[in-house]
Parts: C-alpha cells; sequence; structure tokens
C-alpha cells in the first residue's frame, strides 16, 4: 500500500480548519500567493489544464481555478 494511514489520520484532524486562517494551515495561507504567482512567473495559467497531486485541502487548486486554470486535485 503506497498510502501512509498515519499521514491520512493527521491530515483527519485539521481537515476542519484547513481553510481557517488563523488554524494550523496559517503559514501555507499566507505564503500560497508567492507559490502560485511562482509558477504563473513561468506557465500562463488561464486557460490551462493543472493537475496538482497531494492537493491536500485544496488551497492551490482553488487559487489556479481563480487564475483561470482548469484544476482536478488528487490525494490519498
Amino acid at each position: 500500500m503506497t498510502i501512509n494511514k498515519a499521514e491520512i489520520e493527521k491530515f483527519d484532524t485539521i481537515a476542519k480548519r484547513y481553510w481557517d486562517l488563523n488554524g494550523p494551515m496559517r503559514m501555507l495561507h499566507k505564503m500560497n500567493h508567492l507559490r502560485i504567482d511562482l509558477v504563473e512567473e513561468h506557465v500562463q495559467l488561464f486557460g490551462k489544464r493543472v493537475l496538482d497531486v497531494g492537493t491536500g485541502g485544496g488551497l492551490a487548486a482553488e487559487s489556479f481555478a481563480e487564475r483561470g486554470a482548469n484544476v482536478t486535485g488528487i490525494d490519498a
């Protein structure tokens, strides 16, 4: 099996607060625009198909979609 049960359980404990800007993922929320901007410096996202592997709560996937990409996110 390639899915680590401990990782699934860890995410399950924070899933309800994932989108809380002051919650356990606050640093990811604060830096998300930087990583999306970095991608868009090299690839125009509008109209592109994006695969977000290991998407977690979908923070990057949602940001890609907001910039016009057609996004598929997958995670265990």
